[in-house]
This record gives C-alpha cells, structure tokens and sequence, in this order.
C-alpha cells in the first residue's frame, strides 16, 4: 500500500509516521510510506505516484489542507484522504472532500486503529463487485453514483454509464445499504461517497446534480452520512 503523510511541521510529522507506521505493521499491512512538508510537493509528485491513502494536515501555512483534498480528488479520485488536525471544529467541514476519516492529534494513539481498519475495508471495497438480481452486469461498488426507482425498474446510474433493471428499490435497500447506500427518498438511493451536501430538501452531489430529499428523511440522511463518512 503506497501512503503519503503530509505535514508542514516537521516534528509533527515524524510522530505522526512513527505512530501510523507501527499501526499498519501491527495490522501486518506492507506500506511504502513518503513523508511530505510541503503541500505543493505532494500534489505534484500525487500525479505520478498515486497513493492509496493520504494522511493530511488541515492546517498548512502555504495551502489550506482542505484545498489540497480538492485538488486531489481531481487528480486521483481513488485515493483515500485522512485528515489530521488538532483543531476539532473542521471536522464537519472535512465531510465535503470524500475523506475517509478525521483524526485528531492529540488522540492520534487511540485513534489511529479505528481509522485503519476503515482504511482496510475501503480498500478491499474498491474490488468488491455486485451483481443485482434480473441483471448481468458486473458493477464495482464504488463507482455506483446513485440509483433511482421507476415503477418496477431500477436506474443504475454510474460514473461511466446508466443501467436500468427491473426490482423495486426497497429490495435493493435492503441487500445492498451496508455498502454505503442511503435512502433520500422514495425513489433515491444514493451513495454517500458522491453526497457533497445536505440542504432542507436536497442533497447535492460532487458533481453538483441535485436529488430531491424527503423532509422528514433529513435527520435520517445526516446520521446514515456521518456513520459511513466519519471514523472517529
């Protein structure tokens, strides 16, 4: 597993290895790590290298961790980002750059196994395929957008194309919402690896598409959201 921490703060960062380090060889997990304290050098070197995991500091003096995640999800969309911080508050805000998960320094001993074993599973997520029943297409979890009823079909909406099957969204809820599939409405069932936002009524995806949200599923869809985004 190829990981980068970055941290502008040079002590920081080397305490921050040493503990990651250890938790991944206590998980007998084989890593490649590359320690960054420049934020601008990890985003360049991120174009050819391609981590799987990013541990970052939110915040940087020459550029915000927060705009250093946005930019990454634009580079390499399947690289996980964790963020670290001692300030508690950005946690919420860290929600709308798809990072996996939120540490906190000062925990980071007591936080760090939790958050590796989200690491894990997301990893192996990304070569977990599905195939829903009356149908014969083989779909990878992580790259199904949303999906949407219409009388007795099914849209499957993906980032590379659109599928209809014939079931009822109830079933699919069912079988498959421990993959990180939220009921918004009647008719929506979204991932939330691709919820930029929740409004009143509405929950905008990264790609800025809007789906109608049933109000009296709000609280619902907020807790369902923070359960599979945070891993605090």
């Amino acid at each position: 597993m190829k990981i980068a921490i970055c941290d502008d703060n040079k002590i920081e960062l080397s305490y921050i290895y040493k503990v990651i380090s250890k938790a991944f060889k206590n998980h007998n997990v084989i890593c490649d790590f590359k320690l960054y304290n420049s934020a601008n050098k990890l985003l360049a070197e991120n174009f050819d290298l391609h981590f799987d995991v990013i541990f970052l500091d939110l915040d940087m003096p020459e550029i915000s961790g927060m705009e250093v995640a946005s930019r990454l999800n634009k580079l390499n969309e399947n690289t996980e980002i964790v963020f670290v911080t001692n300030h508690d508050e950005f946690v919420y805000k860290a929600y709308k750059f798809k990072a996996l998960g939120f540490i906190r320094k000062k925990y980071l001993d007591n936080e760090i196994d939790e958050i590796l074993d989200s690491i894990i599973e997301s990893i192996n997520l990304k070569h977990q395929f599905i195939v829903f029943p009356n149908s014969k297409i083989k779909y990878n979890i992580n790259e199904i957008i949303f999906m949407q009823s219409d009388d007795h079909y099914i849209d499957i909406i993906t980032t590379s194309a659109k599928d209809t099957i014939r079931d009822s969204l109830n079933n699919i809820e069912k079988t498959y919402a421990h993959y990180g599939f939220i009921r918004i409405h009647s008719r929506y069932l979204v991932s939330y690896r691709y919820i930029y936002s929740i409004e009143n009524s509405t929950v905008i995806l990264i790609n800025q598409q809007q789906l109608p949200m049933s109000r009296n599923k709000v609280s619902a869809v907020k807790e369902m959201f923070q359960f599979f985004s945070r891993r605090i």
